[in-house]
Formats: structure tokens, sequence, C-alpha cells
């Protein structure tokens, strides 16, 4: 099967973390995990307006077809994720304005897992692994393996990004980020900051065993929810786990 989705991912991932960067983002997935590994995703990508008026002033450093990080084709991306061998039925959607939602399928949980971290490079970010008649599903970030998302997304290397992200701010306390945010991107964007938030709920088949720093919201539901200060900051590393 044709491997092609690849710069497509980038390109979500761009907009995703660059709206992160720069406004207020609510980014909601549910993942569905069946008694055989497989599964589906759904996810809900909300983004406040004054964002498109900041991220005006960035697109300079784009290229000409990508000058507009706001604008996705949802048919173009709902084919790469369909041709791709991790997943499958997918379905995008732009809701409204500034708000996108979609599904796919997966066949295997743990092959799901591992080649999106090959297919975007990314070493350490997911791991999904089983032992007996138990899977752990984790999630986790700190600031070493924060340069694979700069490696991924070369421009949040870039200075104009660059200044939002946890390696340029090694050590600063979340008061004086906010400050910063404040003077750089208006008085709004504190408070749009401190409203944002990544939400993962994993659904699954059998009892939840243990869960690390999420909330279990019943005996087969677990919530992470990340707020995206500590994402920006990673003055303490991300890290989410369940145990089912």
């Amino acid at each position: 099967m044709i491997r092609k989705p690849a710069h497509t991912l980038r390109y979500v991932m761009l907009l995703l973390l660059g709206s992160i960067a720069l406004s207020s983002c609510t980014i909601e997935q549910e993942i569905f995990i069946d008694i055989d590994s497989s599964g589906s995703v759904y996810f809900d990508v909300t983004v406040e307006e004054f964002f498109n008026a900041v991220v005006e002033d960035f697109t300079v450093f784009l290229p000409e077809e990508e000058s507009d990080v706001t604008d996705i084709n949802m048919k173009e991306l709902q084919d790469s994720i369909n041709e791709s061998p991790y997943a499958s039925r997918a379905e995008l959607f732009e809701l409204e304005k500034n708000r996108y939602t979609g599904t796919f399928q997966f066949g295997n949980a743990e092959a799901f897992f591992n080649d999106v971290n090959d297919e975007l490079k990314l070493e350490s970010l997911f791991d999904f692994s089983t032992r007996g008649d138990l899977h752990t599903l984790r999630l986790y970030l700190d600031i070493d393996n924060y340069g694979e998302l700069t490696e991924l997304i070369p421009l949040l290397k870039d200075p104009s990004f660059s200044i939002f992200g946890p390696e340029e701010n090694i050590g600063v306390s979340e008061a004086d980020y906010l400050d910063m945010i404040s003077y750089l991107l208006g008085e709004e964007g504190p408070g749009a900051i401190e409203r944002s938030y990544i939400s993962l709920i994993i659904n699954t088949e059998t009892p939840v065993v243990s869960v690390k720093n999420g909330t279990k919201l019943s005996a087969r539901q677990v919530e992470f929810r990340i707020p995206i200060i500590d994402f920006l900051l990673l003055a303490e590393p991300v890290d989410y786990s369940v145990t089912w």
C-alpha cells in the first residue's frame, strides 16, 4: 500500500501545534480500543477567532502553497489517511469556521501507535505495549524528546515560532510566560492560553487497572487532560498512561 500521508500529517501537526503556540486551541480526541485491539479515533479541534489575525503575521515564513495554515482541505486529508497502512474509514469535516472534526479506524492498536511513531519519526512520544492480558498506552513528552517535534516541523525552530515553545523558555515561570504572551500577542493571549487544553479520552473493552496522571471517568474510560501551558513550558514531563 502506498505510504504517502507523512506530508499531510506534518501539515496537520503544524496547524495544531501552531495554534497551540499562538492562541486558544481546544483539542479533544477520543480513542476506542476493542477487545481485539482494533479501534477508532474521534477528534474535534476548535481554534479561537483571534488566532486568525495573529497567524497572518507569521505566514511570511511559510511556503506559498502552505501560507494559510487555517485552511485544511478535508477531502485531501481524508484520502491521505485512507491510503495509509495504519488507518482506514476516515471521515473528516469542517463543521464551521475554525472548527474541524473527524473519525478514522485502525486494525491493531500496537501497530497503529508504532506505525505513527515511525511515520512521524517520533521515537518516544507514544508507547503501546502488551504484557500477558494487560495493555498499556503511554504518552510522554519532555524537553529532551521535544526536539522530535521540531525535526518533524522545522518551522517550529524558526525564531518567530520557537519563542513560544519550551526550548526557548527553560526555567521561565508560568506567570512570566503569560506576561510575555500578553506583550507579544495582546491582552487576549494569556486568557486564551489558560483556557486551552488537549483532552484525550481512552475507552477500553476491559476494566482499567491503573492510571498515571489521568482521571478515571468510569470502569472502562480514562481522560488525559493536558493544559496547553504544560505543553508550552514543559517544566515537568507530560507523562500519562493507562493500563487495562
